[in-house]
């Protein structure tokens, strides 16, 4: 018997190893693809304090200017990788800001930021001396479309959905990564557009917080379909981190 309750004592041992084993196993770390990054610069060339001068208290549009009166409580910035957008018009966001419960018809913004108070976004541009308001998918078509290189696809499906870039991507020690391969931000020509991977993350409401890899198929024409959505990677310090 003695025997017997050691034998079986190494057996409950072995298998708790193996249990505490598995249960810590450590994530795959991915093989990276690089892509450069595109040098593109937006075209900001415009009377922007014409047409939103700046209320102090708010640093926003005063309230009788006349892109106030167009839906923009503020404009800003929307960064350089827009740039190749042809014809290359000067352009800022425009922004309006809701409380949860008094959000806008989905047909006058392109899309949200923000978690509990939300920004809805579109895009004010300056033509032939006018300021003009692209509310949605079909207005930023109209002025932008065709889609002919793959910077303008980049530069059209970031303004279309919002989404990130990454370029430069390097695995980070003890993240947890879903995916065997991690591409940066990349464009592929196909038959009927372009492909182009951005990336979005899940920013609001409490950790894990994911970066997801978004693929969005750019037609030439100006459409824009999300093709797919994986979850690529979490860092474990954002887990216990709720944003509101």
């Amino acid at each position: 018997m003695g025997y017997t309750r050691r034998i079986w004592s190494v057996l409950v041992l072995a298998c708790s190893i193996i249990i505490l084993v598995a249960g810590c196993k450590r994530t795959p770390t991915p093989q990276v693809m690089n892509y450069p990054q595109p040098t593109i610069r937006v075209n900001l060339d415009a009377p922007w304090e014409q047409g939103c001068p700046r209320d102090e208290s708010t640093g926003g549009c005063v309230e009788d200017s006349f892109l106030w009166g167009l839906g923009c409580e503020n404009i800003q910035p929307p960064g350089d990788l827009i740039g190749a957008l042809s014809p290359n018009l000067p352009i800022n966001l425009c922004l309006a800001r809701r409380e949860p419960g008094k959000g806008l018809s989905e047909n006058v913004y392109l899309y949200r930021e923000g978690c509990r108070v939300q920004s809805y976004v579109r895009y004010v541009i300056y033509r032939d001396g006018e300021f003009e308001v692209l509310q949605s998918q079909a207005d930023l078509g109209n002025v932008f479309s065709p889609i002919d290189t793959p910077d303008e696809a980049l530069s059209y499906a970031i303004a279309s959905t919002g989404n990130g870039v990454r370029y430069g991507l390097e695995p980070v020690k003890d993240y947890r990564y879903f995916v065997d391969e991690l591409q940066d931000t990349n464009v592929l020509e196909i038959d009927d557009g372009y492909r182009v991977l951005l990336f979005d993350y899940e920013l609001c409401g409490c950790g894990p917080h994911t970066t997801f890899a978004v693929e969005l198929r750019v037609s030439r024409d100006g459409d824009v379909n999300e093709i797919s959505r994986q979850g690529v990677y979490e860092d474990p310090t954002e887990d216990d981190l709720c944003v509101d």
